[in-house]
């Protein structure tokens, strides 16, 4: 039965205690933004609020095996959790597998004023990804709100991780910058820059010219020797 009391309500299904309205917890990611350098660790950070963070039961004996709880302040009691999936680009429009992921972190420490962090010590391979929180209470259902219209309790961010020039020049004494309508296109160039460091690679070893830089625009190639 839905509830549109604001107030909250009973409900004959085992759903566990509704909080009110003015209870319903809100989360936003404040990092990473949307870029971050290839395969480097980072932080993620999220900000809450109405969440009791940090309860948790153990998923192998308890997973759905009890009703939503609350605080004494009215708050749901739970944890969250950060996953992040992988992208053809920034404006796909396909549908993602849900059984696939990049990363998945269980974040369960209590937040402190508010904010968690998990660490991503690996980092990610160059590419496009979304971040997105999965907040559930303590033992792991959705949770539980008292109105069906609602802005989300969850948050997402689209990100893209670059090859830096660093590393693009650490693979060639060549730099290939690519804009406008040149195949090799801005975007996949600072994504994956795939075509430009082949084109670095296959130019470098057909000649053994001194260290030149490559402005692609308009389709017009325009050579600037550094000798």
């Amino acid at each position: 039965m839905e509830s549109k009391s604001p107030l909250g309500s009973c409900n004959p299904a085992p759903m566990g205690a509704i909080l009110s309205s003015d209870n319903m917890p809100s989360a936003k990611f404040t990092i990473p933004k949307n870029t971050l350098q290839v395969n480097t660790p980072f932080t993620i950070t999220m900000v809450v609020a109405n969440f009791q963070t940090g309860v948790i039961m153990n998923r192998e004996v308890n997973y759905f095996m009890a009703p939503q709880q609350l605080n004494g302040q009215g708050q749901i009691m739970g944890h969250l959790h950060a996953v992040v999936e992988t992208l053809t680009s920034l404006d796909q429009t396909t549908l993602t597998d849900p059984k696939k992921f990049a990363l998945f972190k269980g974040i369960t420490a209590a937040a402190t004023n508010g904010v968690l962090t998990a660490d991503v010590t690996t980092g990610l391979p160059a590419g496009f990804y979304r971040l997105l929180s999965i907040n559930t209470a303590a033992n792991h259902q959705p949770m539980l709100v008292p109105i069906a219209q609602h802005g989300s309790l969850d948050d997402t961010v689209y990100m893209s991780k670059h090859i830096e020039f660093s590393t693009l020049l650490s693979y060639t004494n060549e730099f290939v910058m690519a804009v406008h309508h040149h195949p090799c296109c801005f975007s996949s160039c600072f994504s994956s820059c795939c075509c430009c460091l082949q084109y670095c690679k296959e130019h470098r070893s057909s000649t053994s010219v001194s260290p030149t830089f490559h402005f692609h625009y308009d389709n017009r190639l325009l050579d600037h020797g550094t000798s």
